[in-house]
């Protein structure tokens, strides 16, 4: 990645790459990306999640960035590294000591969600901040200091802008029932300590807090995702149940994959053998093998804490088999927030930070050993290690016979498999029978702990970068265009990006600002995608005839059943008709067409082109001239946002949804002056401003005015 001889790909190269340039072509201009016209027909990107368009951290990287695709390699790698120094602090605050620190901290960024999960940046966003914020937020209920909840807050928020919604909505879970574990496992009654009622205090006042810090960071993203998406995309709606529940799930048996960093991968697109209902980027939970039999090992001394840690992750681990258990449709049912998302297989990183706690409280306790006497942590280790490995062997095994698969086949996986399990018996068993000093075990194992993690960066790299995607991101770099303004192209819009690019829906075709209809996109839309599919409907959205004109337009409410009718008139016609419906029908409010007939399919007239002198088009603002000979309605096949305002020949003129997802305007006779302005609500902006402010005090203010104080 660093030599440019692999870039990023899948969605990391087709969408969040490409969308980075924009924000930094935006943010190089001293604004703020809102809509972008160059995909799918128009975008409100400002109001997707997880493009992180006013993080912080993204504009930093964009904004500094000579390059904005080495940029965003640089954001990608600066995550990843992020996570892992958080995964080192989290493992030293659990008591862990340095060596054990980095053991664990390597199978952490060598887990499975950095490698099979690379392609999605939001997912790595959400993952590398989990150690941080759940740092600040147990050293605040031990210590019982709410600043630091409040900087556990912020983290949260951070997080949740550039990251995928889904954690976001499931982290604030997990640090609730992390703290009830707290209230749960300390013990009353000791010195100093306080009452349960006072910890049960501290513990709502600190959610709390974390609830209305944390919401005013994301606020400006979320408010706006939950109010200016609908009417764009269906998912500004929660999504249906089963849908939630079974889509992106992890396997029950994909928990194997826990073995070695190799058996997902038998899940890929090119020969899936295993684990068909889902993806290769859902079925990968290694964590490596030190962590993984540190953690076991954690589990068999008596402990209320280490208990409940393992219910935790038990009860996380349900969830991400989705609709393979009930678990994560009582979440669906209880906790209406979690309908918002789906990827159930989201719900193991919780499963692998916990097993990186419970790893850090095995290091903690070999460590104890080592410096008094006794070998029962060493003992366990190794009859762990021992019972683990040879389960792993004939697991894996099992597998490959299963899929009709060699186990020699594949070389490296092999060889890893067996030095990694056959290492830490080796190094368990050396420890027992006091081979080594204790500079030599620890050595050994952190040894052990790089060649684990090396080797499953290197077999995974199938899923981590591309060599063969290396043309396309060059031709993107190269044809990339910083100027925001559309007026050279005029109305040209394609329906897919140039062949140099990539014959799929991608989105690299915003690097050289170039208008397509069918990009990749999180913001789905039923109606939008029948125009991708049904060739005589998206002919009025490409090529440079995109402005459309009818005397005769038809009020169409929006329901399946008219959009069926809809495609049989045009099929019919052999052109399209128009339709109108009411912005609050566009919102999904139920209200009845201002024309309601049921015999409008023989009345229908197909639209005429219109001719229109172009005068201005940036992506938040759009002006033409159209003469019309007679009274009526242009259809300008730019999307529908409610953000939209629009005045013609100076005067200001609602906007009408057009043919179910385009933008409609009334017109008089002779000649119009039409302009199209973007301007989200105010409450945007002042809620942009609330939580850079909030960021701003928390991160940089308190930490300088608690030195000067502690100074003076």
């Amino acid at each position: 990645m660093l030599s440019g001889s692999a870039v990023p790909l899948w969605d990391a190269g087709d969408y969040f790459g490409p969308l980075f340039s924009l924000i930094a072509d935006h943010i190089k201009c001293g604004r703020l990306i809102l809509w972008d016209p160059w995909i799918n027909g128009g975008s409100p990107d400002f109001a997707e999640p997880q493009l992180g368009s006013t993080s912080p951290v993204v504009l930093a990287f964009a904004l500094f960035s000579p390059n904005p695709f080495h940029g965003f390699i640089a954001y990608w790698l600066g995550l990843w590294i992020f996570g892992g120094i958080g995964m080192l602090v989290l493992c030293r605050h659990l008591g862990a000591p340095i060596w054990g620190s980095r053991v664990i901290a390597l199978g952490f960024v060598a887990c499975g969600i950095y490698t099979s999960n690379a392609e999605h940046t939001s997912w790595i966003c959400s993952f590398s901040f989990l150690p941080w914020l759940l740092w600040r937020f147990d050293v605040g209920l031990i210590e019982r200091r709410l600043w630091c909840i409040v900087q556990a807050a912020v983290l949260w928020g951070l997080s949740a802008q550039g990251g995928y919604p889904g954690v976001a909505i499931t982290t604030p879970i997990f640090l609730t029932l992390w703290g009830v574990g707290r209230l749960w496992t300390t013990r009353s009654g000791m010195e100093d300590q306080p009452s349960l009622r006072q910890r049960s205090f501290l513990l709502l006042v600190g959610l709390v807090m974390l609830g209305l810090i944390g919401s005013a960071v994301m606020s400006a993203t979320y408010v706006s995702f939950l109010r200016e998406t609908r009417g764009y995309s269906l998912r500004a709606n929660s999504l249906d149940r089963q849908f939630s529940v079974s889509s992106g799930v992890l396997p029950p048996a994909a928990y194997a994959t826990l073995i070695s960093p190799y058996l997902y991968q038998l899940n890929s697109p090119d020969h899936r053998t295993l684990w068909r209902e889902t993806d290769i980027s859902m079925v990968n939970v290694y964590i490596g093998v030190p962590t993984l039999v540190l953690a076991l090992a954690a589990l068999s001394r008596p402990s209320r804490w280490r208990f409940w840690l393992f219910l935790v992750a038990v009860f996380f681990g349900c969830c991400a088999v989705g609709n393979h258990l009930p678990v994560r449709g009582w979440l669906y049912d209880w906790v209406p927030p979690t309908r918002y998302f789906r990827m159930p297989s989201l719900f193991r990183m919780y499963v692998i930070l916990i097993a990186g706690g419970l790893a850090a409280y095995a290091t903690r306790d070999l460590e104890e050993e080592w410096q008094g006497s006794g070998s029962r942590a060493r003992l366990t280790l190794l009859a762990i290690s021992g019972i683990a490995g040879l389960a792993g062997l004939l697991t894996y095994t099992a597998l490959l016979r299963s899929v009709k698969q060699d186990a020699t086949s594949a070389h490296y996986p092999l060889f890893h498999l067996l030095v990694s399990w056959s290492g830490i018996v080796l190094i368990s068993f050396g420890g027992v029978r006091g081979w080594f000093s204790r500079r030599s075990w620890v050595n050994s194992l952190i040894v052990l702990a790089v060649m684990d993690a090396a080797s499953a960066l290197y077999i995974s790299r199938g899923t981590m970068f591309s060599f063969s995607m290396v043309p396309e991101w060059k031709a993107m770099d190269l044809q990339h265009v910083a100027n925001l303004d559309l007026l050279p192209n005029g109305w040209e819009r394609t329906l897919l990006p140039t062949p140099d690019l990539g014959l799929w829906p991608n989105d690299r075709n915003v690097a050289g600002k170039i208008a397509g209809l069918n990009n990749r996109t999180p913001l789905k839309n039923a109606y939008f995608q029948e125009y991708l599919e049904i060739p005589e409907l998206r002919s009025i959205a490409v090529s440079s005839q995109r402005v459309w004109f009818s005397d005769q337009p038809v009020w169409l409410s929006l329901n399946d059943g008219n959009l069926a009718e809809f495609v049989k008139v045009s099929r019919t016609l052999g052109s399209v008709p128009m339709t109108l419906q009411t912005p609050p029908q566009m919102t999904g409010a139920s209200t009845p067409s201002p024309q309601a007939d049921q015999r409008w399919t023989q009345r229908a007239r197909a639209m005429i082109p219109a001719k229109t002198v172009l005068i201005a088009y940036t992506p938040n603002d759009l002006t033409f001239r159209y003469h019309a000979d007679c009274d009526g309605w242009l259809l300008v096949t730019d999307r529908w946002a409610k953000a939209w305002s629009a005045r013609v020949n100076g005067r200001t003129q609602p906007i009408m949804g057009g043919n179910f997802i385009f933008r409609a305007i009334a017109v008089a006779r002779g000649d119009n002056l039409v302009q199209f302005h973007y301007r989200p609500r105010r409450y945007y902006f002042s809620l942009v401003i609330l939580s850079w402010l909030v960021i701003f005090a928390v991160l940089v203010v308190q930490p300088s005015v608690w030195y000067i104080w502690r100074r003076h």
